[in-house]
């Protein structure tokens, strides 16, 4: 995943992703995450923390759509799933 670097002094990296539960288990069209910067070069992902984006609650908010890049052909279980309608 390639993450969106919000601000320059972030202390952490933004990630916006899709996977094979979106639409389905998950808000259609994705969700988000926050990581830690990496430590030794190396990010840890803990999908169980990914939300969905505020757009999935009101049509009063405006969110990113997830790079091609990030578009993931896996299921990802962890996680927020879609929130009710």
């Amino acid at each position: 995943l390639d993450p969106v670097l919000e601000d320059p002094a972030a202390k952490e990296l933004f990630f916006i992703f899709r996977d094979t539960t979106a639409g389905k288990q998950t808000y259609p069209a994705g969700r988000f995450l926050y990581s830690p910067m990496p430590k030794d070069g190396r990010v840890v992902l803990d999908f169980n923390k990914a939300y969905s984006p505020p757009c999935a609650f009101t049509s009063f908010a405006t969110c990113p759509l997830p790079p091609r890049q990030n578009r993931l052909e896996v299921r990802i279980e962890a996680g927020e799933k879609r929130p009710a309608e």
